[in-house]
């Protein structure tokens, strides 16, 4: 049995509210289950082409939404009635302390100026094996 969980986040960035917001998925089966962070009135149908589409009512200005879809297909879109939500590429990465960044940085610095020091010496030894 193979499970697969993912989740879109959407934030009304714009300065009025967002109506009759849609989260249309790819034509396929329904999602085993569905949750909405924070819980907010929603409804769920079938569209023409046999997507499963979620309708939100509204989101104001700065609010955000996260629906996270259990064994379902992939959400396609994102539209509203003022227009479609545009996508934002996000990359996860780990954060670490500031005392491990910094002295990643100080190990770097240190060496790039060994492999400068080390161009230099040899540039200059070869130099020197020339001229003699």
């Amino acid at each position: 049995m193979n499970i697969r969980a993912g989740q879109i986040i959407v934030q009304n960035n714009g300065r009025k509210s967002a109506t009759e917001i849609q989260f249309v998925a790819e034509p396929g089966v329904l999602p085993w289950g569905y949750s909405i962070v924070p819980t907010i009135d929603h409804s769920t149908r079938i569209g023409a082409r046999g997507e499963w589409i979620l309708e939100v009512g509204f989101l104001g200005p700065g609010e955000n939404v996260t629906l996270q879809v259990l064994n379902g297909p992939q959400i396609a879109s994102v539209r509203a009635k003022e227009g479609p939500a545009k996508a934002v590429p996000v990359v996860h990465q780990r954060l670490f302390p500031r005392w491990i960044n910094a002295s990643v940085a100080l190990l770097m610095a240190t060496g790039l100026i060994t492999l400068g020091y080390l161009a230099f010496v040899l540039v200059r030894l070869l130099l020197n094996i020339q001229i003699d």
